[in-house]
């Protein structure tokens, strides 16, 4: 009889869970994660050195990041991509990953995120032992996404739109066109 209630107890309290947080945006119902881009011109690409110790200190300092900035409990469960670019004159280097994040408790759900870190401890990038690192910015969208361009209203040439005159039957689109 008491495993009956417990069981019964056990049941009601997994059933009443709420979400305990307001992260998204109302409009889109997204994480979204919009910091702004790094300075790139400081940095050159180079061939990406990870061990084990440098992965693990990615992925923690990133599912951190997320949790400060979100208030969402999370981890990572896929990497998709990860480039590495050296400092032309300091002595660090800047990891830009791509992960796919899991949010834990409630409804789950998976959410991309872009992630430039700094490591200032390269001695030990590429070696044994944990790498000091921080996320110098976040995005909650692909990682090779450029932003626009600034143009010009004056340069850009407007759609031509061509009336259709027939209205009771189909129209012939390429009436219009010479």
């Amino acid at each position: 009889m008491i495993n009956i209630l417990l069981f019964i107890l056990v049941i009601l309290l997994v059933m009443s869970r709420e979400e305990k947080y307001s992260v998204a945006s109302k409009e889109s119902g997204a994480i979204v994660l919009n910091d702004p881009l790094p300075n790139m011109v400081e940095y050159t690409q180079t061939k990406a050195i990870v061990n084990h110790d440098v992965m693990e200190s990615l992925v923690l300092t990133t599912s951190k990041y997320i949790k400060e900035k979100t208030g969402i409990n999370n981890y990572i469960i896929e990497t998709s991509g990860l480039k590495q670019f050296a400092h032309k004159q300091k002595n660090h280097a800047m990891y830009r990953c791509m992960f796919m994040v899991l949010k834990r408790g409630g409804f789950p759900y998976g959410f991309m995120v872009a992630v430039d870190i700094l490591v200032t401890d390269a001695s030990s990038i590429g070696k044994a032992g944990k790498p000091n690192a921080r996320v110098i910015s976040a995005r909650s969208q692909p990682m090779n996404v450029k932003p626009p361009a600034v143009r010009e209203a004056g340069k850009i040439d407007a759609l031509h739109f061509f009336e259709c005159q027939n209205t009771g039957g189909p129209c012939d689109l390429n009436s219009g066109f010479t």
